[in-house]
């Protein structure tokens, strides 16, 4: 090992998501950098993500705290921190760090560092944003993911400059790289070799907004019927997205996938790839898509503007504007040059900015040579 200091990641949960999905590189990373590292999620039992953990001999620990009351929980998280001489800890999200504050403090741990994805809670629930000005006077540094919510954790939530860093995601730019269709997996979905395949990745979740890619699709497939749309991603909004593609004769150009593990060969068998959240961070599927070689078609929310720059490397929409994206699709669907064209600056772009070795490399420096946390009690 490089050195005997124990580092600990600390996730909401072991199942498959975004954040979750950036502890495990970084804790792999870590693992192959020298560093002794575990990872702990706080409110489930083990899952997707500790089986990827543990085969890559990571140790995992499920503390699922809402099976115990506001006490045992701290108390657990108490003991797991001192039993296994937890020096650092690097959590995702401002709430899992007020979960923990404490219960590190008292048990040892020197450094905590804390990466936030959004700022949604917090402008949704004022009491959450007192209490998380409170906390996060106490942290060793916050990372966040694109320049806006640096500001706001700034001028908001009260952090100091000098506390605070952006490091956006990145991707691994040899694994999404463009590439060509698979004749059979056409052949296997009813796709035509003439087909726009548009893809929407994500969750079903309403802030993904599915629906606003559905409704933009009725009308263009009143004009156009050469055009497919692959929803890859499951969620609590499955059943009417189905029922609404039913109902308005859009179930021969949209197809479910369900859950995927093989992103990036369904990214190679797209031609466009859309986005029409009404709120986001920096989207992973986003940076894949745009590795991939594929233009995107993006609603302007979050840090998404910071990675698409509009008509240059993809097109940004105005969020909930139906006509916006049909226009836009509508573009990219007659225009191959159009296409080539902004697919290739997108590639370039994740390249340039967006690269995992460099978003790994930052994190390591952000753990390296993060403060003590606030001896303030």
């Amino acid at each position: 090992m490089k050195n005997n200091i124990n580092i600990m990641e600390v996730i909401f949960s072991f199942q498959i998501g975004g954040s979750e999905m950036l502890a495990v590189k970084i804790a792999n990373f870590l693992r192959m950098s020298g560093y002794n590292i575990s990872v702990c999620a706080t409110h489930s039992v083990k899952g997707p993500i500790s089986d990827i953990l543990e085969n890559n001999n990571i140790r995992c620990f499920a503390m699922d705290v809402n099976s115990y009351n506001w006490f045992v929980r701290r108390v657990r998280l108490f003991f797991l921190f001192k039993s296994h001489n937890i020096h650092t800890l690097h959590i995702q999200h401002v709430s899992m760090f007020m979960l923990c504050y404490y219960p590190a403090k008292l048990a040892g741990v020197k450094n905590i560092i804390v990466t936030e994805h959004n700022n949604v809670n917090f402008i949704e629930n004022k009491k959450l944003t007192v209490k998380a000005r409170r906390y996060l006077s106490k942290v060793s540094m916050v990372t966040v993911i694109h320049d806006q919510l640096r500001n706001y954790f700034i001028e908001e939530l009260g952090v100091k400059k000098n506390k605070i860093t952006t490091i956006y995601n990145g991707v691994d730019i040899e694994k999404y790289t463009p590439g060509h269709k698979d004749v059979e997996f056409l052949r296997m979905h009813k796709i035509a070799q003439s087909d726009i395949i548009l893809g929407i990745v994500g969750r079903l979740h309403p802030y993904k907004n599915h629906l606003l890619l559905f409704k933009a699709l009725a009308n263009i497939c009143r004009k156009f019927t050469h055009i497919k749309l692959l929803v890859i991603g499951d969620g609590q909004l499955k059943n009417a997205l189905v029922e609404y593609s039913y109902l308005n004769n859009l179930d021969n150009n949209i197809i479910f996938l369900g859950e995927q593990n093989n992103i990036s060969f369904l990214l190679n068998n797209l031609d466009i790839m859309v986005f029409a959240s009404t709120t986001e961070g920096v989207p992973m599927a986003l940076l894949e898509g745009m590795s991939s070689g594929l233009p995107c078609i993006s609603t302007n929310v979050g840090g998404v503007s910071d990675v698409i720059i509009n008509d240059n490397n993809g097109l940004l929409i105005q969020s909930g504007s139906v006509d916006e994206l049909e226009l836009a699709i509508t573009r990219l669907a007659k225009s191959e040059e159009d296409r080539a064209r902004l697919g290739k600056m997108a590639r370039r772009t994740i390249c340039d900015k967006f690269n995992e070795k460099y978003m790994l490399n930052n994190y390591l420096n952000v753990i390296n040579n993060a403060p003590m946390i606030s001896q303030t009690p």
